[in-house]
């Protein structure tokens, strides 16, 4: 009678779990019933091929569970090896999971088997996967939730265009872009682990961003590293996302001397607060097309025009302005990519692209420049 129940709780997780890669868009196999020595699942998505064993005990105390996660583990890893570019997925499946038992999931998982998919899966309606390329960490569900995939909120996509988000973005076109115009990581990244420990965000940050991106195509599904397509429409996306009204001051200096040298101290001084942009960058980035606009520099806040960085300039209530100061709707995206250009701070060429298509002063004109000098070249030629 016990062989009898545990087939049947093998055959139960085998068919559930099924159904839930299948839904997710990976292509299952189940290997054929007393078939020795295989995994129980094989699931295919894009490049992806994962060999996945499962166990299913009867109860989910922690003194059961982890000896059978590590053979598992051992068992995928052993399919994995013998199937030319697959990897190892090992999957418990239980009635249900404590918060501890999944505290103690997650800490073998990072002690003994830190490049392996593990997953936990129960019938409540928990579902836990640790996974080196973040893509199943997707499927990742409490008991509350457990009939939708992970959002911001429920049913709320990822905001593809927040703050962090562009980072992320920017930091995945680098490669691609000469170091002089945008300042990030150059490295070309195999798993989601690895592009959040370049960006310098957190796992679930860069876990988020990368499934909206497989979501809405614009990752290579045949690349073995992350590489972004379809980039004219996610430019053409991010620039209409990013044409917001600007909240930005006119100022003027208090000293009648030189504009531009008192300028140039401003921006050495404080190069993580204050660094150029639209225009004023572009000419700075030797893609400058317009003149005759005042110079425009780029701080994360406005309200910190009251301290003491800021005393000798006034704001202007009428009048021709030295300056303008202008508030960035995205400080983390535009001070990590901030370039140094004759030795003051200067917002990058994507970000500069993306501000200053909206100015009124012929703004249009300037990003027009950027992309088809910089952006189609270095981004779009050659790509799909």
């Amino acid at each position: 009678m016990s062989t009898l129940l545990r087939k049947n709780r093998g055959q139960a997780a085998t068919a559930d779990l099924s159904a839930l890669f299948e839904a997710d868009g990976w292509q299952v196999q189940i290997e054929a019933p007393g078939q020795d020595r295989g995994p129980d699942l094989r699931i295919k998505r894009r490049a992806r091929h994962l060999t996945v064993d499962i166990k299913a005990p009867a109860e989910g105390r922690t003194d059961r569970a982890i000896p059978l996660l590590a053979q598992a583990i051992l068992q995928a890893q052993t399919y994995a090896k013998a199937d030319a570019g697959a990897q190892p997925l090992a999957v418990l499946y239980l009635e249900d999971a404590s918060d501890a038992l999944i505290g103690q999931v997650g800490r073998f998982v990072d002690t003994y088997a830190p490049g392996t998919a593990v997953g936990l899966v129960t019938k409540s309606g928990v579902r836990y996967f640790r996974d080196p390329n973040l893509e199943l960490e997707a499927l990742n569900a409490g008991r509350s939730a457990s009939s939708r995939r992970r959002t911001t909120s429920a049913g709320t996509p990822v905001n593809l265009f927040s703050d962090l988000n562009q980072w992320m973005l920017k930091v995945l076109l680098a490669p691609d872009l000469p170091p002089e115009l945008m300042k990030a990581p150059r490295d070309q990244f195999r798993t989601g682990a690895d592009f959040a420990q370049a960006a310098g965000v957190s796992t679930m940050s860069a876990s988020r961003l990368l499934q909206q991106l497989r979501q809405e195509g614009h990752l290579d599904d045949s690349s073995t590293t992350l590489r972004l397509v379809r980039r004219e429409e996610l430019l053409r996306r991010w620039q209409a996302a990013s044409m917001k009204s600007p909240i930005q001051r006119p100022m003027r200096f208090v000293l009648k001397t030189s504009v531009e040298k008192q300028l140039h101290q401003l921006l050495v001084a404080h190069p993580a607060q204050v660094c150029l942009g639209l225009f004023s960058a572009a000419d700075a980035l030797r893609v400058g097309h317009v003149s005759g606009v005042p110079p425009h520099v780029i701080v994360p806040s406005l309200s910190r025009l009251d301290d003491k960085t800021w005393r000798g300039l006034v704001p202007l209530a009428s009048g021709a302005p030295d300056l303008i100061v202008r508030e960035t709707a995205a400080p983390q995206s535009t001070f990590r990519g901030a370039v140094m250009r004759d030795g003051v701070a200067c917002a990058d060429v994507l970000q500069t692209w993306l501000d200053v298509a909206s100015h009124p002063a012929r703004g249009e004109e300037q990003a027009a420049v950027i992309y088809n000098q910089i952006l189609r070249p270095h981004l779009l030629d050659g790509t799909r």
